[in-house]
């Protein structure tokens, strides 16, 4: 009788182990592949893109931002490393930001705009923020800008940048 209990409790014990567990190691299974946000999935495309675009290798480049909305988007990342009277918005200078306009501008048709944009923004891919002044104020003028303009640049903004485009 003794040996019955005790097959009956080691069934029981291992049919609570696996209860247990089958939920345990499907969540961790689900997470796992859910580590990556979706915006994390969304930077390191955009990071591609840039990669491929630099390299002359063909890549989707399709964008649904208008030319109005990447210079108003780089505008705003301009703000943020500017001194101004007034400043209407401001987008963090980082990586992302600039790999995103970037990657935008190449879904454009060949412009004056775009050709301004893209001397900018390649200056931005490498972290070179010298002359950020005169980049926003070319920016704001393109946007028809009249209250606003760069009196000069917010260097610890700019130390922060340079660190933000590693």
């Amino acid at each position: 009788m003794d040996k019955i209990i005790q097959a009956c409790k080691t069934k029981k014990a291992k049919l609570i182990f696996a209860i247990i567990m089958i939920p345990l190691v499907a969540g961790a299974v689900f997470f796992g592949s859910t580590y990556y946000t979706k915006n994390e999935i969304n930077a390191i495309q955009q990071a591609k893109n840039v990669d491929a675009i630099k390299t002359g290798k063909v890549v989707d480049t399709t964008s649904t931002l208008s030319i109005k909305e990447i210079t108003e988007g780089m505008h705003k990342m301009a703000n943020s490393l500017i001194v101004a009277k007034d400043i209407w918005g401001k987008t963090e200078m980082n990586r992302k930001n600039v790999n995103e306009m970037y990657v935008a501008l190449h879904s454009q048709s060949d412009s004056d705009q775009k050709k301004i944009l893209m001397e900018i923004i390649t200056k931005w891919d490498k972290a070179d923020f010298s002359g950020i002044d005169t980049d926003h104020n070319r920016l704001w003028l393109l946007l028809n800008g009249s209250v606003g303009v760069a009196t000069g640049a917010n260097i610890k903004s700019i130390e922060a940048a340079v660190k933000n485009m590693k």
